[in-house]
């Protein structure tokens, strides 16, 4: 059987970069061979049959946090094998221009080798054109996507660093789509204005995201997310006097229903995104 899938992706500007003068929303369409079962998305179970030899495949879950603030992402969030081209990895590090984590997630990247290529884009120069780059990163259908800005040039708009959001699922009606789209702006907006703590180890997105994939999840199932969300300021008493606030940040993880996410629990002592 043929199964087609479609994603709606939203694009967000990376956060301490000037906003670009245009947005950039992308929808694709991937076609592949898949039996029919009861998970419903292109990621996890179904692009398992895909892939022999890397855990994950072209379609999944992001493998790796790139944040380098290591009071907000720590490195062993990033807990999950992580198959990497080593070759890449040195290239890049020895130009003493990209930090590990990053040429970390770019030799993840080019593990794999280009799903097309086009007679008259195979020699082209580097320094003019990302072509070469953008056939290995835009055939990584993670539903995360960190894109570097495009080469500039005196005639196009100036675009900047952007975070691709891919895992929403092109609904039935137009309504139901802008919905969701202003819903994800929304909240990627509070995230950054609240300065939200929602890191959690890879390992359990990749297991919430398996169990995203399953019929009626929404309603049925559960997923890993942090105690606190927020960052408690704790006073403590110094010698001669009060102490000014301090962070503290919880470091415990449990199941809960999407409507506990949302909206909280007070039984449970949960305050909701919504909260």
């Amino acid at each position: 059987t043929m199964l087609t899938s479609c994603a709606d992706d939203r694009t967000f500007e990376e956060r301490n970069i000037p906003r670009p003068e245009t947005s950039d929303d992308i929808g694709d369409c991937v076609v592949y061979k898949a039996p029919v079962t009861n998970y419903k998305v292109i990621y996890g179970k179904e692009a398992d049959g895909l892939v022999t030899c890397i855990p994950k495949g072209r379609w999944g879950s992001v493998s790796w946090y790139l944040n380098a603030d290591r009071n907000v992402n720590k490195l062993e969030y990033n807990d999950s094998p992580l198959v990497i081209d080593t070759r890449i990895k040195d290239l890049l590090l020895k130009s003493g221009e990209i930090d590990e984590v990053m040429a970390t997630h770019i030799a993840h990247l080019f593990i794999r080798d280009p799903l097309s290529a086009y007679k008259d884009r195979i020699e082209v120069d580097d320094t003019q054109s990302d072509d070469h780059f953008e056939t290995i990163q835009s055939t990584n259908w993670q539903t995360v996507r960190f894109k570097p800005p495009p080469i500039q040039t005196p005639d196009t708009p100036y675009i900047g660093w952007r975070v691709e959001f891919r895992p929403l699922e092109v609904q039935l009606t137009d309504e139901e789509n802008a919905a969701f789209s202003v819903v994800v702006v929304l909240i990627a907006k509070a995230i950054r204005f609240f300065g939200l703590r929602l890191y959690m180890p890879i390992s359990k997105v990749d297991e919430n995201m398996q169990n995203s994939e399953k019929r009626d999840a929404a309603t049925q199932e559960k997923f890993w997310w942090r105690d606190s969300i927020r960052v408690e300021k704790e006073k403590k008493e110094q010698e001669g006097g009060k102490g000014e606030g301090e962070e503290k940040e919880e470091e415990e993880w449990r199941k809960m229903s999407v409507d506990e996410i949302m909206n909280g629990n007070k039984e449970k002592g949960v305050k909701g995104l919504m909260d």
